[in-house]
């Protein structure tokens, strides 16, 4: 392959938008860290900087010690699809698998303190191309297939307080990879987070529908992609740094159960405020909102606007849960220990689907969908 169109491609891959919308054109390189793994936040407009779960540790470390407080840990799988034309022909599929886990409580030097760790990689396939061989006069090629890809490593840890207010810390470390079939560059980056959170549920005696209400404010900032510029042959590259603000609410009625809570019906608000740096100065602002009924079925819905432009993107989704199903189950059957059964299972792990869709023909593409499965235990 021509080492010169290898350099064109190259440099379309580093500073091209990213497929979801919310990379901005400009001389940052690997735009790919700009595309959101967590499918619960991209259906929600992407507001995941203080959106508690196994997926907001993307947009927050720290939100890994709030999950760690009431979870044993996370596995998720991640495939994204694109359809619509790009400016280059370049076929885009995204890819993510991430494992997080938290301390046992035995091994944890503080009672009232969590550790939680985590691991994860995501892949942008930018296109698959096909050697030719132009200069002997022949147009066939030896037919050597190249990948160009870019791809990272991240390992992230997070230690949170668990009182009356939650506290948690966390930071990323970033192993960045660009390869373009006949060379590889790489970089490394951190993100570093901080996130609070208030359950004023727990201390409401009060019931209704059958259960306590809930109300739980959490504060989110985080500063993700900070490390030195991508040197590719002669240029450099600045990363997308990112500095992230945002807060969520969630409102719901719960009922205690053996492990945690069981959330009868809950209403999240999330808000977001990112501006990007360097080179780069464009804000945007997300927002989003989730309804979920039981834990079992979740709907969502967001919007992100561009600061000081008419661009503005929508976006959907929904989510399954077998943790609240079978905990639905087991309020419609009468046999003691097939109700204690289920409810045994709905408390040890749960597997989640979750789904969610932009409109972004705006911005290159058209029609974005995001599917994830998920181990919750």
């Amino acid at each position: 392959m021509n080492k010169t169109l290898l350099l064109i491609v190259a440099v379309i891959a580093l500073i091209s938008p990213s497929v979801y919308g919310q990379a901005k054109v400009g001389t940052t390189g690997a735009r790919f860290l700009d595309l959101s793994p967590s499918v619960r936040a991209n259906g929600m407009g992407t507001a995941g900087v203080a959106l508690t779960g196994h997926g907001g540790v993307y947009f927050n470390p720290a939100l890994l010690g709030l999950f760690a407080i009431e979870h044993r840990g996370a596995l998720a799988f991640y495939p994204q699809e694109a359809n619509g034309e790009f400016v280059s022909p370049l076929e885009t599929p995204l890819d993510y698998q991430s494992v997080v886990l938290s301390l046992p409580p035995q091994w944890r030097p503080w009672p009232k303190v969590t550790l939680g760790v985590g691991f994860y990689r995501t892949r942008l396939l930018l296109g698959t191309f096909i050697q030719r061989d132009w200069g002997h006069g022949t147009i066939e090629g030896t037919g050597e297939v190249y990948e160009f890809q870019e791809w990272a490593w991240h390992g992230l840890t997070s230690l949170a307080y668990d009182g009356p207010v939650r506290i948690a810390v966390g930071l990323t470390y970033k192993r960045i990879h660009l390869d373009f079939g006949q060379g590889e560059n790489k970089a490394h980056a951190f993100d570093y987070g901080l996130a609070v959170s208030m359950p004023l549920g727990h201390y409401m005696e009060s019931e209704w529908l059958g259960g306590r209400p809930l109300l739980t404010p959490t504060v989110g900032i985080s500063w993700a992609n900070r490390g030195p510029d991508m040197e590719l042959y002669s240029n450099s590259y600045a990363l997308p740094s990112v500095r992230r603000m945002g807060a969520s609410v969630e409102l719901g009625v719960v009922r205690p159960e053996q492990i945690g809570h069981w959330r009868l019906i809950g209403l999240t608000i999330a808000g977001e405020l990112e501006k990007e740096l360097f080179r780069d100065t464009e804000s945007q602002f997300k927002a989003g909102v989730e309804l979920d009924m039981a834990e079992a079925v979740y709907l969502r819905a967001g919007h992100i606007d561009r600061v000081g432009s008419l661009s503005s993107l929508q976006t959907v989704g929904f989510g399954l849960s077998s943790r609240g199903l079978l905990r639905l189950a087991s309020e419609l059957i009468n046999s003691p220990s097939t109700k204690r059964t289920l409810q045994q299972m709905a408390d040890f792990v749960s597997l989640e689907f979750s789904y969610a869709r932009s409109d972004a023909d705006w911005l290159y593409v058209s029609d974005v969908s995001y599917y994830e499965l998920a181990l919750i235990f």
